[in-house]
């Protein structure tokens, strides 16, 4: 009798912790899924930035969130810059203006369109980059966290277009699985530690001070939303890097793209309403790394075709500057000017902007 009723309450207070993690989870959104009022840790990294203050991260960030802040509170956006991280690096020095840098991780057509129409909300914007990659008209790809869909949404209004319903269930479901996240649950936890008692445990930043910033053992943000990567990266050998990029070709099992003309469409239509509002546009296609770039080219037919479906359709669009190419022969970006399979080197970057 006692086993039965002490199995009951195991039962029960199973079922008790199962329905605790989602509230919580919704509660404390430190991912701002739901709320975007909540004080998170990289809403006070945003905090930081938009000081002037640089800010070397020690622990795995959500750096779309960041840059979501980043974006919402900054003062200055005339020049931007949004794509994926493959543009995250680019800063001021580089392309020899002023810029913020609103490159995030995966970003896709999602993303851009929603970054772009939260940046026209309240500021006045003159010059918008777009770093374009391989993936970004796949139909299939689609990454957008539900804290970015209200601007995607918004974005698809101007040019008279709206969510399917496929992407509308999609959001839902992301928001759902989000509340279920143990991972979530975790942050959560960090979050009411830090509230409470006002010490970071295992999400630790600390801000750096000064106009000539090096490279640390961390990653490190800067107030224009450039990165700079941590020493391991930037001081890798060619050899390494190497070696690196042939195992990772190995794991790489879909070299095949299904492209999307209702998303080549609406990117179109999207950059005509950004120039009918006197916004400059500027194209960005970063290489990829030459011993990458050889080996996917042999295996698959169309993994670099985003590159020539979109110049072709850019022919009969005016004042849209098309800078670089996926294809380091056509850039003069050596094996020396990349981190990896597809991060280039700043100094990579600068050979864009200078035969550009």
């Amino acid at each position: 009798m006692n086993n039965i009723k002490y199995f009951k309450r195991f039962i029960l207070s199973f079922i008790f912790i199962l329905l605790l993690v989602p509230v919580i989870n919704f509660y404390m959104d430190p991912f701002s899924y739901f709320n975007d009022k909540q004080n998170t840790f990289e809403k006070n990294i945003s905090k930081d930035l938009i000081n002037n203050k640089s800010v070397s991260i020690k622990s795995v960030w959500q750096d779309q969130i960041l840059k979501y802040f980043l974006l919402q509170n900054s003062n200055f956006n005339k020049n931007i810059i949004i794509g994926s991280s493959r543009s995250y690096a680019i800063n001021s020095n580089v392309v020899k203006k002023k810029i913020m840098n609103y490159s995030l991780s995966s970003a896709g057509i999602q993303e851009i369109m929603s970054f772009i129409d939260l940046s026209l909300e309240n500021k006045k914007i003159e010059r918008i980059t777009i770093s374009i990659d391989p993936w970004i008209f796949d139909n299939s790809y689609n990454k957008l966290k539900p804290i970015f869909f209200e601007n995607y949404t918004n974005a698809l209004k101007k040019i008279k277009n709206k969510p399917d319903k496929t992407q509308i269930l999609r959001n839902y479901k992301r928001k759902i699985v989000y509340i279920l996240q143990p991972y979530v649950l975790f942050r959560s936890f960090l979050d009411i530690v830090y509230q409470i008692t006002g010490k970071q445990l295992y999400l630790k930043s600390n801000i750096l001070i000064g106009d000539n910033i090096a490279a640390l053992d961390n990653h490190i943000i800067n107030p224009d939303g450039s990165l700079i990567y941590p020493k391991k990266i930037l001081l890798a050998t060619e050899s390494e890097i190497s070696k690196s990029i042939i195992k990772e070709m190995n794991n790489y099992q879909d070299l095949k793209f299904n492209f999307s003309k209702n998303k080549i469409n609406t990117f179109l239509n999207y950059l005509n309403y950004l120039i009918d509002n006197q916004i400059k546009i500027e194209i960005l296609m970063i290489p990829y790394h030459p011993l990458a770039f050889e080996i996917i080219n042999n295996r698959s037919n169309n993994f670099f075709n985003a590159e020539s479906i979109l110049k072709k359709e850019l022919k009969s669009f005016k004042n849209i500057r098309i800078i670089g190419s996926f294809n380091p022969s056509k850039t003069n970006c050596k094996v020396h000017d990349f981190l990896d399979s597809h991060h280039p080197r700043l100094s990579c970057i600068k050979k864009l902007y200078a035969i550009n």
